[in-house]
């Protein structure tokens, strides 16, 4: 079992790594930003030793990414270890990680989109939390959507029964490649949507669905039994691509198991977007259960994002007006 996480202080150290994908793409002026924005919240922001490097597949090699793991844990004054952004191929870590030090180090691992294999391989291991949200690049936005950092702050600080509900605004126009880094353009958010209502509890699982399934069929994909699983898709999401992952879970047996469904928002331009479509696809898949399920939840692609228990208790109250509550605090 995994020993007591460690509480994030003022002063403690935030490792960035590269699981994923190389930050040779990131430009010294993100970079830049997203340090100064830690750093104004009191935390000290480390770099692994191989962030920068690109093989053929615009990453380090494995050996080189497990250095910069092993290293983040060894090292006596990180207590949060954050992904740099997402990309592909995370999975390959879970095979050499050194579970027991995870366990020992208690620290915190934050990320999202490609980092979900770590996030649900590292808790079914060790049953230590981890944290689905902002990876490093988020910080590097100088239009953060400032619900996004209090999420996250409200999570580390150790702040109990956290009571979340849709956003008020939302962008998913990628500002990472516009010259000035923006402006963001933001549009109302449409609110939580109930596509199936009901009221449940459970441990909160899941993430980018691609990467999930990618963990089925291995020592790495979590028991779902009374869980509420999460599920997002990046951009450009073919629905029959979709629709092939849904029917994937559920002969996996994850519908039997699960207390209740919420799905990540799509970006405007896209065939979910109208999730009156999303129902439709959805219909056959879930025949026959009754769990409740939300759509255009804020853990997405889309901005803001909040951050999220993986292997936390969480309440989804979908009855009237969509809303979750973080049961407890991430230290319990």
């Amino acid at each position: 079992m995994c020993g007591k996480l460690r509480n994030m202080q003022k002063g403690d150290g935030i490792f960035i790594l590269t699981p994923s994908n190389s930050m040779s793409v990131m430009s010294e002026k993100m970079i830049r930003i997203g340090i100064n924005r830690l750093e104004k919240f009191g935390y000290r922001v480390k770099f692994g030793r191989y962030i920068n490097e690109q093989g053929e597949l615009g990453v380090s090699s494995l050996e080189q990414r497990i250095d910069d793991f092993h290293s983040a844990l060894s090292s006596p004054d990180t207590t949060m270890i954050m992904a740099a952004f997402g990309g592909y191929n995370s999975n390959q870590l879970l095979d050499v990680l050194d579970y027991d030090l995870i366990k020992e180090s208690g620290k915190l691992i934050i990320g999202y989109s490609d980092t979900t294999g770590l996030l649900n391989g590292i808790h079914h291991m060790t049953g230590c939390k981890t944290l689905h949200g902002m990876s490093f690049s988020a910080f590097c936005d100088p239009n953060l959507f400032p619900i996004s950092m209090e999420s996250f702050l409200r999570l580390i600080n150790g702040e109990h029964d956290i009571e979340l509900s849709a956003s008020d605004y939302c962008a998913d126009d990628l500002w990472y490649l516009k010259e000035s880094l923006g402006p963001r353009e933001v549009y109302p958010h449409p609110g939580w949507e109930i596509l199936q209502s009901g009221e449940c509890t459970g441990k909160l699982l899941g993430g980018n669905l691609d990467t999930l399934l990618a963990l089925a069929g291995t020592p790495y994909f979590p028991s779902m039994e009374n869980s509420v699983l999460l599920i997002e898709s990046g951009f450009n999401e073919p629905p029959n691509k979709f629709l092939r992952s849904i029917t994937q879970l559920k002969q996996l047996g994850i519908f039997e198991c699960i207390q209740g469904l919420m799905i990540g928002m799509f970006p405007r331009n896209s065939y979910f977007s109208d999730t009156s479509k999303l129902q439709e696809l959805l219909k056959d898949s879930l025949k026959g259960y009754d769990f409740p399920i939300i759509a255009n939840v804020n853990f997405s692609h889309v901005d803001p994002i909040y951050t999220l228990p993986i292997g936390g208790k969480i309440l989804v109250n979908a009855l009237e007006t969509a809303s979750v509550r973080l049961i407890g605090s991430l230290y319990d």
